[in-house]
């Protein structure tokens, strides 16, 4: 069998001097902990970095961060953290090295015509802090504030930017705030998103509205890696959203109920670190799910890496069937003149003749054509024909094929005047016990 992953023998001398490091460190004992009681000796296979545990955000997120830390003091130069949005409530913080950033490509931007450079990030995000502390000569990066769309599209009004470092959410509200403000969104001509899963109805939304910008899309968060987790050459950036080189500095695998999957299968995303920093990471299981398939790419690269989204926002695994974001924003093309890009599922149980059935419920946002008529029943059942049979909930089976098979109820659609703002999007909500 061929595995999902980017291993090379060139990688076997990087894995054992990671090793070497976490394993000899004189500032932290947390791999020496974790791999207590096991014999894993010197690296020389594959098969012999399987035998390596996998790491959990759970087992370092509660430690002080001082125990976690494999560095001088004096050598941390900024500390990065998480959202707190996938569960706990709370940030998980994360030590970094002094490192330069070079996230803006200057000459690259100055070629597009950009001068000024609006930064609309939530504070504290890698992103923006990464993006603030990179030098630049010509481009101006300006900051705004997530927290007033309005008033940061005025500032982008009036100083008249030409680019936008943002999320796919956080473009979505704002581009609806520069339209009331009169901003000339055909002015734009460089967009860089990143930090949330993009489906493609989503892309193509924003490309409508922004005819002459080019989209980047970012693959880096700020638990594994500032540099970058994957990258996107100028062939890749053609493709859809979710596709990426899996970055050289770490080695990449997909993992499905906690084995190597087969090569070209979804499943969880798994990264280590092939060079020591403030905290390396060793298998870690990022909750991104993803597919990684060696296929040839004109730039030279071997590996494509199809992200799925975050495990749970916007994908949900369940009685043998997978619901994912990106096969609903498929099932939804087509409606674009009906509704709005963004969306969010439901799923529940419920007991139909003495039977308990699956029910998605499709929570939606009319466009002004049909926001007259949306409590007519004829739209939602025009709209749920549409969907049923083009929703694949697994390989063999789409939504109708499961409701025909008594399997699911009928596909409901709940109209919302907007689905819920965030920075980071929860497309699927589970309401399974």
């Amino acid at each position: 069998m061929k595995f999902s992953t980017n291993f090379k023998e060139v990688f076997i001398p990087k894995i054992n001097n990671i090793f070497k490091f976490v394993l000899e460190n004189p500032y932290s004992d947390f791999y020496r902990n974790k791999y207590r009681g096991l014999n894993l000796g010197k690296i020389k296979t594959y098969e012999d970095f399987q035998k390596i545990p996998f790491l959990e955000k759970e087992e370092f997120a509660a430690l002080p961060i001082d125990m976690r830390t494999f560095i001088p003091k004096k050598d941390v130069g900024m500390y990065s953290f998480s959202s707190g949005t996938t569960g706990s409530g709370k940030p998980t913080i994360i030590p970094r090295k002094r490192v330069g950033f070079s996230t803006v490509r200057e000459k690259e931007l100055i070629k597009m015509g950009v001068k000024n450079y609006l930064a609309l990030m939530p504070a504290g995000s890698m992103g923006l802090l990464s993006l603030l502390k990179t030098k630049t000569e010509q481009v101006v990066i300006i900051p705004a504030d997530v927290t007033k769309l309005q008033l940061s599209a005025q500032i982008a009004k009036e100083v008249v930017v030409q680019a936008i470092f943002s999320t796919p959410t956080i473009l979505y509200y704002f581009i609806k705030n520069l339209e009331k403000v009169g901003f000339d969104l055909k002015s734009l001509k460089y967009i860089s998103l990143g930090s949330e899963f993009c489906t493609n109805q989503k892309y193509n939304f924003l490309k409508s509205k922004l005819p002459n910008a080019f989209f980047e899309f970012r693959y880096f968060n700020s638990i594994v890696d500032p540099r970058g987790r994957g990258h996107r050459c100028d062939h890749l950036a053609k493709e859809v959203p979710s596709v990426f080189h899996p970055s050289q500095e770490s080695l990449t695998e997909i993992v499905k109920d906690n084995n190597v999957a087969p090569t070209g299968e979804i499943g969880e995303i798994i990264q280590t670190h092939l060079s020591p920093g403030a905290f390396p990471l060793i298998r870690y299981k990022t909750g991104d799910m993803g597919s990684l398939s060696k296929t040839a790419c004109p730039c030279g690269n071997e590996y494509m890496l199809t992200l799925g989204g975050k495990e749970s926002f916007d994908v949900l695994r369940f009685s043998g069937v997978t619901l994912t974001s990106e096969n609903i924003s498929q099932a939804l093309e087509g409606l674009e003149n009906f509704i709005e890009p963004s969306f969010q599922a439901h799923i529940f149980e419920e007991t139909h003749k003495d039977k308990i059935l699956h029910k998605l419920e499709l929570h939606l946002s009319p466009k002004s054509e049909i926001k007259e008529k949306r409590d007519d029943l004829y739209w939602k059942d025009i709209l749920a024909n549409k969907i049923s049979p083009n929703l694949k909930l697994s390989a063999r089976n789409t939504l109708k094929d499961l409701i025909d098979k008594n399997v699911f109820l009928p596909l409901e659609i709940v109209w919302v005047e907007e689905n819920k703002k965030d920075a980071k999007s929860k497309n699927i909500i589970s309401h399974l016990n």
